[in-house]
């Protein structure tokens, strides 16, 4: 059976030179995955009618469905519908009805309409229009030669809504379907993974892959067959095998996060804890309050300046940090230098405080920028917490 295959342009100088981040096409990417939909290439092009109709005409040589986003605004630097009109030798037309629709748009709110936003309303003949529930800009929705493109604006808040209702709705799906698992690990690098699951690597299908992410190694295995029941049996023998090998380097799957896990594990103990950052500045803190269960058992936290750490000892700061906010464990982490570890330099230290008072002393090398190492050091020392915390977890089941 022949699958569907998508393909995305992003269309934006601003996007091609990097100045914002392309959300649309990892939410463009995430959504044909779950509907079935193959996705084989990826571009960004600039603002530029022949460098866009360049792109358009490879996509249409490779692919059964091209979607754009991006350049359908009212100025002359939106050129994406230009661009698939001159490419397919088209004329644009005023559609009166989008012009209507765009005109009250606009008297809504006391404005008469820009001439620049005419341009919003022009459609050609192979097009259909795709509504804009919540903007000015309609999209295109465009057969040719046995292909399909369609074109969504760029704002992301437009762009996913059109795409939802309006486009997706209209695209005939694949006679594949894909299923997909995300598994994520602690306490292995990449290259050990590896190692211990080469036998997985050489398979063709279900695909597996491994992915170094900040919070540890992910293990993404896929497979596409003709029933999705049927992709997810063949993902779940597999995910049984590999458990068999690292289960105990797993510690969640797919959107779990590893802060909830940590959250689950304390809550069955019925304890808290609390932060000391003197290297992370806030980052673990803000990784720890994205989920909404942090306030059962974290209390809190503290940023440190380095001079803190010089004037006070590691035990004071144990003690006073305790008391202050009234927990269980408690985790620090702190930059120091070592000058017997020539080969290391700068490193970043990280204590873990049972409630004993019992403390597990951790250290990471400093490699790569700043915003790299904050974010690096906070997912670690949030993945030695969690190793702790399932270990302790052992010893009483």
């Amino acid at each position: 059976m022949k699958p569907l295959v998508a393909e995305l342009i992003s269309v934006g100088t601003e996007l091609l030179l990097g100045e914002i981040l392309d959300t649309n096409a990892v939410f463009l990417a995430q959504s044909l995955k779950e509907n079935g939909i193959f996705l084989y290439f990826r571009s960004t092009v600039g603002d530029n009618i022949e460098r866009i109709k360049t792109v358009l005409r490879l996509a249409l040589s490779r692919s059964d469905l091209i979607i754009t986003t991006g350049g359908l605004g009212p100025t002359p630097g939106d050129v994406t519908r230009e661009s698939i009109a001159s490419l397919l030798d088209e004329k644009v037309e005023v559609h009166d009805g989008i012009k209507l629709k765009i005109q009250s748009f606009f008297e809504k709110r006391g404005i008469k309409m820009p001439e620049n936003n005419l341009k919003q309303a022009w459609v050609i003949p192979s097009s259909e229009i795709l509504e804009n529930p919540i903007g000015t800009a309609p999209g295109w929705f465009v057969k040719t030669g046995g292909k399909t493109i369609v074109s969504l604006p760029g704002p992301p808040h437009e762009m996913r809504r059109m795409w939802q209702e309006t486009a997706l709705p209209k695209i005939a799906r694949s006679e594949q379907n894909i299923y997909s698992q995300t598994l994520h690990t602690f306490g292995l690098g990449e290259s050990l993974m590896a190692e211990k699951l080469k036998d997985f690597l050489s398979m063709s299908h279900p695909t597996f892959a491994l992915y170094a992410r900040p919070h540890g190694i992910d293990i993404r295995i896929a497979a596409s067959t003709e029933t999705y029941e049927k992709a997810r049996s063949i993902v779940e023998e597999m995910k049984t095998e590999i458990l068999k090998q690292i289960g105990e380097f797993i510690y969640s799957q797919n959107d779990e996060r590893l802060t909830d896990k940590i959250y689950e594990k304390l809550e069955k103990s019925g304890k808290n804890f609390a932060l000391v950052e003197g290297f992370t500045c806030g980052k673990m803190a803000g990784l720890l309050t994205v989920s909404e269960k942090c306030s059962k058992v974290f209390k809190g936290g503290i940023v440190f300046s380095q001079e803190v750490f010089v004037k006070k000892s590691l035990n004071n700061i144990i003690a006073e940090s305790k008391a202050f906010f009234g927990v269980d464990w408690l985790l620090i982490n702190n930059l120091k230098r070592d000058n017997s570890m020539q080969k290391h330099g700068d490193y970043i230290e990280l204590v873990v405080v049972e409630p004993n008072n019992e403390t597990h002393l951790f250290s990471l090398p400093i490699f790569g920028d700043r915003s790299y190492m904050l974010e690096r050091a906070a997912y670690w020392s949030l993945i030695e917490f969690f190793g702790i915390l399932s270990k302790i977890e052992e010893n009483y089941e």
